[in-house]
C-alpha cells in the first residue's frame, strides 16, 4: 500500500511538472459537471442528464461562473433547461495565463436544490482577503463620515 501511494504521488508530481491539465470531473445520474484548465484555457461545463429541474444559477465568490471579463460561450447559457430527453450543456471558456486557484462554487436548481463543488478560476480573478478587508474598512469609514455629517446638521 505504501508503494502504491508513493507511485500515485510521484505520478501527480510529474504530471504537474509537465504542465498537465487540471480537472474536476463528476458524473451523477442527474447531471455531469466538469471544470478543466489546459494550456491556459479554462472551461466550465455542466450537462443536465435527466434531472427534471432547470439549473438557474452557478455562482462563486466573485460572481457568476463564466461571466469573467474575456469569457466566451462554448454552448448554451443559463438557465440550463430541464434534462428530459435533450441533454443541453452549459459551457463557457476563458483564456488566461494565470495559474488556477481552487474556489467553491454553488449550483442552484429551480426546485431549490443547492450543491457546492470546487472549481478552478484564474488567480487574478479571485479577490484577495486583504483586499476585501481594505474595501470593507473603507466602506465603513465612508458610512461613518456620512453619519457624522448628517448628525452634525441642526
Amino acid at each position: 500500500m505504501k508503494g502504491f501511494t508513493l507511485t500515485i504521488l510521484l505520478a501527480l508530481m510529474l504530471a504537474s511538472a509537465a504542465g498537465a491539465e487540471y480537472v474536476f470531473d463528476s458524473d451523477w445520474s442527474n447531471f455531469s459537471y466538469q471544470v478543466r484548465v489546459e494550456n491556459g484555457a479554462y472551461v466550465w461545463s455542466l450537462r443536465n442528464e435527466n434531472y427534471t429541474q432547470s439549473l438557474v444559477n452557478w455562482t462563486w465568490a466573485g460572481g457568476v461562473v463564466g461571466q469573467l471579463p474575456g469569457s466566451f460561450p462554448l454552448e448554451s447559457s443559463l438557465p440550463l433547461p430541464p434534462g428530459i430527453g435533450a441533454r443541453p450543456w452549459y459551457q463557457r471558456g476563458l483564456y488566461s495565463n494565470d495559474p488556477p486557484v481552487v474556489v467553491m462554487a454553488t449550483m442552484i436548481w429551480a426546485d431549490g436544490l443547492t450543491i457546492e463543488r470546487p472549481i478552478y478560476m484564474p488567480a487574478s480573478a479571485v479577490p484577495e482577503p486583504s483586499g476585501m478587508l481594505a474595501l470593507g474598512t473603507a466602506l465603513i469609514g465612508l458610512a461613518g463620515m456620512a453619519w457624522k455629517r448628517r448628525s452634525a446638521k441642526p
